[in-house]
C-alpha cells in the first residue's frame, strides 16, 4: 500500500491487528491469499525497509523497542502515513515468535 508523504500517522485498532497477525502466523494459505506477512525483530524490520519492501502497517511497543535506529525508522514511517498500532508489551508478546 503506497501512502502520500507527509500525511501523518494513521492509527490502527490494536486487537484486530493482533488477530490478523495471528492468522498470518497460523496459515500459509491465508498469507498467500492476503499477500501479507509479519516481519518481527529489529534486524528484519530494518532490512525490509532498507530493501524497499512495502510496509502496509506497523505494530510496535514503545517499551520493547530499544533500538535507536528502529525508533527512528518507526517515526519516519509514521510521518509518511503508514498505519500504526501501538501495543503494550503483553499485547506484542501475544504475536511474538521470538
Amino acid at each position: 500500500m503506497a501512502s502520500d508523504p507527509g500525511t501523518g500517522p494513521r492509527p490502527l485498532e490494536t486487537d484486530p491487528t493482533l488477530d490478523l497477525i495471528e492468522k498470518l502466523h497460523a496459515s500459509r494459505r491465508f498469507r498467500d491469499a492476503q499477500g501479507l506477512f509479519f516481519v518481527e525483530g529489529v534486524r528484519n524490520f530494518v532490512q525490509a525497509v532498507d530493501h524497499g519492501w512495502t510496509v502496509d502497517a506497523l505494530l510496535y511497543s514503545d517499551t520493547l523497542l530499544k533500538s535507536a535506529l528502529a525508533r527512528k525508522l518507526v517515526r519516519r514511517l509514521r510521518r509518511e502515513g503508514i498505519p500504526t498500532a501501538r501495543a503494550s508489551p503483553e499485547e506484542y508478546r501475544r504475536v511474538s515468535r521470538g
